[in-house]
């Protein structure tokens, strides 16, 4: 059974992000809530409804919608699921109202709440993966695998924060955090999923599958050394620039960042540059023709 809530409660977070930030702009421009702008806290709430509530939310829907999917493999309870987007909700909703209340408590409540959302989401991931269909190299798995990590990085950041364990500067520490979820969460889980879409996009195996609708299930479709440098080059480059920001590195922090540029560079000459000039030349073929059985 497929849970198909997360990316509809996704979708509306997305629209709260707009109407939010519609309304934060207005207030920059004539002060009608100069409140709001007080120790960022519109700034808080926006970033609640965007980081947690529109990307978190649209990466677990879409792996509880394509990753079983495409690898065969059952998730263990339909139940995680549920479990996962009303701990991720309550979490938002959380922020918003210790925002609002002026409470530290419902902050460090939120911080629960995300990290045991973040703690079962990694496990089903991991359950999913352990169980697919074949046990063939994939770049897909291997991403997906960082996400599980990275999950769990962030879980144990959230609860370390919330039960006031955190020292040195916490400013630097939600920067960290912030780059963990972007580069090492959110982006390790679209390149993962890149490298089962573009090659149906682009027919990579139009020559050897007959049924075109088969090519994203197949269980390494594309799997290219280029992309297993990029995954180490990513991973640590999120390592470094999220290390290097909380302990004051600088060098660190550019380096990272600079790992992380590299790997940018070669997902885009392997997903999109490398087919243009055989394209060009004719040597890909497009066909849009279906086998109907």
């Amino acid at each position: 059974m497929v849970i198909k809530r997360h990316i509809p409660a996704a979708f509306l977070c997305f629209v709260f992000v707009l109407l939010w930030g519609t309304a934060l702009a207005a207030d920059l421009r004539w002060g009608f809530w100069p409140a709001l702008l007080l120790g960022h806290r519109g700034l808080i709430v926006h970033l609640a409804l965007g980081l947690g509530g529109w990307l978190g939310l649209m990466v677990v829907g879409t792996f509880y919608r394509l990753v079983p999917l495409v690898h065969g493999a059952r998730v263990a309870d339909p139940r995680r699921g549920w479990a996962v987007l009303i701990c991720a909700l309550f979490a938002i909703g959380s922020v918003v109202a210790g925002v609002f209340v002026g409470s530290a408590s419902l902050f460090r409540a939120a911080a629960l709440l995300a990290a045991a959302a973040l703690w079962l989401f990694c496990a089903e991931v991991l359950h999913v993966l352990a169980h697919r269909r074949s046990q063939a190299p994939d770049l897909n798995v291997a991403h997906w695998y960082a996400v599980a990590a990275s999950s769990a990085v962030l879980a144990g950041a959230a609860v370390e924060w919330s039960l006031a364990w955190l020292r040195g500067d916490t400013d630097r520490f939600a920067e960290g955090i912030v780059v963990v979820f972007l580069l090492g969460w959110v982006g390790q889980a679209i390149l993962g999923q890149l490298y089962k879409v573009t090659p149906f996009l682009m027919w990579f195996y139009r020559a050897s599958i007959p049924d075109a609708r088969a090519i994203p299930r197949q269980p390494a479709p594309y799997n290219p050394r280029p992309g297993r440098i990029a995954l180490v080059l990513s991973n640590a480059g999120v390592a470094c620039l999220a290390g290097g920001i909380w302990i004051g590195a600088t060098g660190l922090a550019v380096a990272g960042a600079l790992l992380w540029a590299a790997a940018a560079l070669i997902v885009a000459y392997m997903l999109a540059y490398r087919w243009i000039p055989p394209a060009v030349s004719g040597a890909l073929v497009f066909e849009w023709r279906w086998r109907i059985s």
